[in-house]
C-alpha cells in the first residue's frame, strides 16, 4: 500500500490552504494564517528518502517567507500579487525538482 512521505504530504497541505486562500481573496473574506507545520519544508523528509538538494534548499525558506507576506496585513502591495508571487515560487521550484504537479499548481494563480 502506497504510502506518501512526510513532503508529499506537507506539499498536498500546502495546495489545499492555496485554494482556500485563493478563495478567501476572490471573495473578500478574512485570510486564515500558515499554518506552523509549514516549517516543517525545511525538515520533512523527501520521497524516496532523498536528501533536498541545494536548490530545494534555497527555495524552502523563500517560500516560507512569500506564504507569509501573503496575509502580512502590514503589507501594503496589492494581495492578488502577493499571493501569485508566492504561486509563481512554487512553479520556479517545481521546474527543478519535481514537475510533475506544476499543471495543477498552475491553477493556483489568480487571474
Amino acid at each position: 500500500m502506497y504510502q506518501p512521505s512526510e513532503m508529499a504530504v506537507l506539499m498536498q497541505e500546502f495546495y489545499d490552504y492555496n485554494e482556500q486562500l485563493k478563495k478567501e481573496i476572490t471573495s473578500g473574506n478574512e485570510l486564515t494564517h500558515m499554518p506552523e507545520t509549514f516549517k516543517a519544508i525545511q525538515t520533512a523528509e523527501m520521497t524516496d528518502s532523498a536528501d533536498p538538494s541545494k536548490i530545494f534548499k534555497a527555495y524552502a525558506p523563500v517560500y516560507l517567507q512569500t506564504q507569509l507576506r501573503v496575509t502580512d496585513s502590514l503589507n501594503t502591495e496589492d494581495l492578488k500579487t502577493r499571493f501569485n508571487d508566492n504561486i509563481n515560487i512554487c512553479l520556479s521550484c517545481h521546474k527543478t525538482e519535481c514537475v510533475g504537479p506544476i499543471p495543477r499548481i498552475k491553477k493556483l494563480l489568480i487571474q
